[in-house]
C-alpha cells in the first residue's frame, strides 16, 4: 500500500481529506488473502510531472488522471511485491469517465484507489446567497461528522478486497450475492457487497490461486484453510467494532453453519415454515397472535406479577442455574418461542440484550430487554410479544433426549 496523500501527522482523522489509518486496511488484506502486506512511506506522486490534472468543480479540489498515475506506480513496484496499490484522498478521472473510484492495470500489477467519494463528508455541501456579489456561494465542510470515518472504512474494505481479487484473474461474479458482484454506485455496494464475503464459486477461485499447489507453504487441507480465513476475518471485524457489523454477523453465521451444521437464514426460514404447516395440518388451527398489554401501561402490582412471570421464564431456560444466559441458552429460548427465527436472528437479539457486552445475559439485562426495549425492530417486537405471552403459560418440560436444532454451540457457551 502506497499512500499518495500525506497521512495525518498527529493521528487525528476528523478533518476531511485525511486518509484513514492504513494499518487497518493492511491487517484486513492480510486476513482476506493470507498474504503479507506492507505500508510504504508517503509518495507525492500525484503532484509530480507527467500526471494530468483538472478542476472537479468541488471547491478548489483537483482531479488527477488515473491512467497517468498507473504509469508512475508500476515503476515503484518493489521486487518482492505481487502488486502495488496507491491510496489517495484526491479525486480521479480518466479519458472516458468524469470520475472513477479506482483504476487497475493487471498486466503492470498496479492499481490506484481514491477514497475521496467514499467519504460521506465529501457530499455535504452547503449553499448560501451572496447578495453583494449576487451569486450563490458554496461551502465545504472541514470536519467529519460522527460515523463518517466508519462509513469510509467500511466502503474502503469492500472496494480494496473486490479490486484486489481482479489481480488474481477473478472477474465480477454473476452467480450469487457476493463481494465480487459488479456495482453501479455506492448505494448498491452498501446494500449488498460490503455485507457478505465471497460466494462458493469465487472462494474456490481465490483458494486455487492462494492455497493450492505443491509448494512448501501450501495448506494440506483446503477446507481448514477456508475456515481459518473466516476466523481471521471475524477477529479483524471484532476489533473494529460497529464498522463491519453486518459483515461480522455474516461471518458468524457462516462459521456456525460450517462448525455446527446450522442452516443459513433463508434455508432455516423455509424449513421452519414447512414444519409449521405440517404441525398446523396435524393439530388444527392455533391462534398464534396473543395480544400482550404494553408493560409500561401496567399498574405497579400487575407489573410486579409480570416481572415474576418473566423471571420464572428466565429460570426455566437457565440450564445451569447460574443466573446468566449464555448464547446457547438464549438461542434455545428464542427457538422454543418462535422456530421461524434463524441462528443469526437469535444472535442479533442476544447482542441487543447483552447490554454490558460480557458474553452473557443476566436477569437484569433480560428484564430490561423485554420491558424497556431500546428502539426494537420488527423482529424484536415480534419475539418480545411472544416471550411476554409465553411467560403467562405453563410449558411442559422437554424430554432429555429430545433433539434441538439450535444445539450448535459448544458447551462452554
Amino acid at each position: 500500500l502506497l499512500p499518495l496523500t500525506e497521512p495525518s501527522g498527529h493521528g487525528s482523522y476528523a478533518k476531511t481529506g485525511t486518509l484513514p489509518d492504513l494499518r487497518i486496511l493492511q491487517r484486513f488484506i492480510e486476513s482476506f488473502f493470507d498474504l503479507p502486506c506492507k505500508v510504504l512511506p508517503y509518495d507525492p506522486l500525484l503532484t509530480g510531472k507527467g500526471i494530468a490534472s483538472r478542476s472537479n468543480a468541488h471547491g478548489n479540489d483537483l482531479q488527477y488522471h488515473a491512467k497517468d498515475s498507473l504509469r508512475q506506480l508500476r515503476i515503484r513496484l518493489p521486487l518482492d511485491g505481487f502488486c502495488i496499490l496507491g491510496i489517495t484522498m484526491a479525486d480521479l478521472f480518466d479519458s472516458t469517465q468524469s470520475f472513477v473510484h479506482s483504476s487497475l492495470s493487471v498486466k503492470d500489477r498496479a492499481g490506484i484507489f481514491s477514497f475521496c467519494r467514499l467519504d460521506p463528508a465529501w457530499y455535504r455541501v452547503s449553499c448560501h446567497m451572496d447578495f453583494t456579489a449576487m451569486r450563490v456561494v458554496e461551502g465545504y465542510p472541514t470536519e467529519r461528522r460522527e460515523g463518517d470515518l466508519e462509513t469510509l472504512l467500511r466502503r474502503a474494505h469492500g472496494m480494496i478486497s473486490h479490486d484486489l481479487c481482479h489481480f488474481f484473474g477473478m472477474s465480477n461474479c454473476q452467480f450469487y450475492i457476493c463481494r465480487m458482484q459488479g456495482s453501479s454506485g455506492l448505494h448498491e455496494s452498501d446494500t449488498n457487497q460490503d455485507k457478505v464475503d465471497l460466494c462458493p464459486v469465487c472462494l474456490r477461485k481465490l483458494s486455487w490461486n492462494l492455497a493450492c499447489g505443491t509448494h512448501e507453504a501450501a495448506p494440506a487441507d483446503l477446507t481448514a484453510w477456508c475456515v481459518q480465513r473466516y476466523r481471521r476475518l471475524l477477529a479483524h471485524a471484532d476489533k473494529l467494532g460497529p464498522v463491519l457489523q453486518p459483515y461480522k454477523l455474516w461471518l458468524r453465521s457462516r462459521l456456525a453453519q460450517l462448525d455446527y451444521d446450522v442452516m443459513p437464514a433463508a434455508a432455516a426460514a423455509a424449513a421452519t415454515v414447512s414444519v409449521a404447516n405440517a404441525a398446523t395440518e396435524t393439530a388444527g388451527p392455533v391462534d398464534e397472535e396473543v395480544e400482550v398489554d404494553d408493560p409500561v401501561q401496567l399498574t405497579p402490582d400487575d407489573r410486579a406479577k409480570h416481572e415474576a412471570e418473566l423471571l420464572r421464564l428466565f429460570a426455566r431456560h437457565d440450564d445451569d442455574g447460574d443466573g446468566r444466559m449464555k448464547i446457547k441458552e438464549f438461542c434455545r429460548l428464542i427457538s422454543a418461542v418462535d422456530e421461524a427465527f434463524s441462528a443469526i436472528s437469535a444472535m442479533k437479539m442476544f447482542e441487543a440484550a447483552d447490554i454490558n457486552k460480557d458474553g452473557s445475559v443476566d436477569v437484569k439485562e433480560f428484564l430490561s430487554w423485554l420491558l424497556l426495549p431500546d428502539d426494537p425492530g420488527e423482529a424484536e417486537n415480534r419475539i418480545i410479544k411472544r416471550l411476554s405471552a409465553e411467560s403467562r403459560l405453563v410449558r411442559q418440560p422437554t424430554t432429555e433426549n429430545e433433539p434441538n436444532e439450535l444445539d450448535f454451540l459448544p458447551k462452554h457457551l
